[in-house]
């Protein structure tokens, strides 16, 4: 008795020194100080458990009274008492400096070990050690172990609840099979135990051990014999069990991929009768609001169906106004107006067991009407379940296939005008990369645009790619009244206008650059200031010729007069 007690004092001993040097690794390494503390503490309980173990230092002598467990201590016990408090408080103040510092999922991983470590101390620290330290007697220290359950649990659900740790390392599927196979004899163990003395009087001990095994068998097999039988049950009944998850998840990824309408509504019309198994679905067909509603005809399951040219105009009325699954022996149960007299009058005319509707942005844009099952049965809440997920998935992909298909049209649109404009135009991604360089752009620069779309806006000539680069990152738009461009016979003047794109939350995506020859304008330039100084010699020499005029005419006036005055006397 004796050797146990001094073994249970290393065994404490050795508690809170194992519990600092773990906080001190959980989560992260902390510093050197910490890392110091956690030696002292460890070099401590090294000392104090060789002497408890050894020497009469700290416990003298362990003994089993009429009053319970009795111990005598040594001289050293104060020491021990004092070396356990500073461990524990010390491993508390580090998880509290942590929990301070740390945030999110880490910090409240390091409050549940706060929680467990601070319930469990206190109750272990109050019964193994303040306890008998203040009144020399040992009577609860037997409630001190106990606590070591407490902090387990609290750990183990933070493990498990928070992820404390990785869970792998602590519980493997197989363990939590044999929880749950533990658990699920619980109630067969409670009713043994009732019976117990019963069945003890009227069997023998073997047949007690092959009534318990029989009977833990027979429970251990019930859920699997229970599964099987349900799938062989529902097999023989409903003839075909549609995997559920795996249609949603194949029709999702499919849905996602797709953007050409014409294959979606192939696919939407097919992909129900893939979901329910061969041989249930007898027609699918798509129709919008009274258009052609997938006519033809359709041969599945060795059944001819035709699918009308267009559908009534009381089902895309009714699927609108109700915007669920309509299913048709419902609505012969349900008859109140004129308009459900009239829905299930197509209905029966259509041959249509259920109508599925395509909604998106609240409003009816197509539907899907299903004829009924080969093998009779009616449509489960599984079977609408799994159809209504489809349809609503088909609104999404139909909706995305026409925004696709409205975009494609767009960008052909913004590609023709661009193609056929004077100007070249650049356009730049956020990412620096060039998207559009339209013929124009190509003839001025001399580049093709092969070599240019896809690549880094610094491959473009700098006097165009240092203006785009610049408006994409600041968002400022730029004005660049002449600049010269180089091209491969010669080097034109352009005008160039640099502009963010933004999408209509201001985030700017790229940028475009708009520049124009300025070549024809300067050769008009030429011609202008040539006639213009034509006009000024036209003008100076009609002047000058005005002037020289004047003198002229004198001068022939006298010479015409001369020869008349000649023979006038002279005066």
């Amino acid at each position: 008795m004796d050797i146990c007690g001094r073994f249970t004092f290393v065994s404490a001993t050795l508690i809170p020194a194992a519990s600092l040097a773990v906080i001190n690794c959980y989560p992260v390494q902390s510093g050197c100080r910490t890392l110091l503390l956690v030696r002292i503490v460890l070099c401590g309980a090294g000392i104090i458990s060789v002497a408890s173990i050894a020497t009469p230092l700290i416990v003298i002598e362990n003994s089993v009274t009429a009053e319970g467990l009795h111990r005598r201590t040594g001289p050293l016990y104060p020491i021990f008492v004092a070396y356990f408090l500073f461990a524990w408080v010390s491993t508390l103040a580090l998880l509290v400096i942590k929990w301070i510092r740390a945030t999110g999922l880490a910090r409240a991983r390091l409050k549940h070990v706060g929680i467990a470590f601070a319930i469990s101390g206190a109750g272990a620290i109050a019964a193994s050690l303040a306890f008998p330290f203040l009144t020399w007697k040992s009577t609860y220290s037997w409630i001190g172990p106990y606590f070591g359950l407490i902090l387990t649990a609290l750990v183990g659900y933070a493990i498990i609840r928070h992820r404390l740790t990785d869970l792998r390392l602590f519980v493997h599927p197989g363990l939590t099979l044999s929880i749950a196979m533990l658990l699920s004899l619980s109630p067969v163990a409670v009713a043994l135990a009732y019976f117990w003395p019963t069945l003890s009087q009227h069997f023998g001990p073997d047949e007690l051990l092959l009534l318990l095994a029989a009977t833990v068998v027979v429970t251990l097999l019930a859920p699997p014999t229970r599964d099987i039988a349900r799938r062989l049950l529902d097999r023989y009944v409903y003839r075909t069990r549609a995997n559920y998850q795996r249609t949603v998840r194949e029709a999702s990824r499919a849905l996602t991929r797709m953007l050409d309408l014409k294959r979606l509504l192939a696919f939407i019309s097919n992909d129900g009768r893939r979901g329910h198994g061969r041989g249930r679905c007898r027609h699918l067909s798509v129709g919008r609001g009274g258009l052609p509603a997938g006519a033809g005809e359709s041969t599945h399951g060795g059944e001819r169906v035709t699918a009308p040219e267009t559908a009534p105009a009381s089902v895309p009325a009714a699927l609108a106004r109700v915007q669920d699954a309509v299913v048709t022996d419902e609505v012969a149960r349900q008859i109140v107006n004129d308009e459900d007299r009239a829905l299930n009058d197509d209905l029966a005319a259509s041959d249509w067991a259920l109508l599925l509707p395509v909604i998106s942005d609240d409003g009816l844009i197509a539907f899907i009407a299903v004829g009924s099952k080969l093998s009779g049965d009616p449509f489960y809440s599984q079977d609408l379940d799994l159809l209504m997920t489809l349809a609503n998935q088909a609104g999404i992909a139909i909706k995305n296939a026409r925004l696709y298909a409205q975009v494609v049209l767009a960008n052909e649109y913004i590609e023709n005008i661009v193609a056929t404009m004077e100007s070249g135009v650049v356009a730049m991604t956020s990412a620096g990369r060039v998207a559009m360089f339209n013929r124009a752009a190509e003839r001025l620069t001399g580049r093709a645009a092969e070599e240019i779309k896809g690549h880094p806006a610094a491959q473009l000539p700098p006097c165009l790619g240092e203006p785009l680069l610049a408006s994409a990152a600041d968002g400022t738009a730029r004005m660049l009244p002449e600049i010269e461009l180089p091209g491969t016979d010669r080097t034109r003047p352009v005008i160039c206008t640099t502009s963010p794109l933004r999408d209509p939350e201001g985030t700017v995506l790229g940028a475009v650059a708009v520049f124009s020859d300025l070549t024809p304008l300067k050769e008009l330039e030429v011609e202008r200031r040539r006639a213009e100084r034509l006009a000024y010699f036209e003008v100076l020499a009609s002047g000058i010729a005005h002037e020289i005029k004047n003198p002229l005419v004198a001068i022939k006036t006298f010479t015409q007069l001369l020869p008349r005055r000649s023979s006038e006397p002279k005066s």
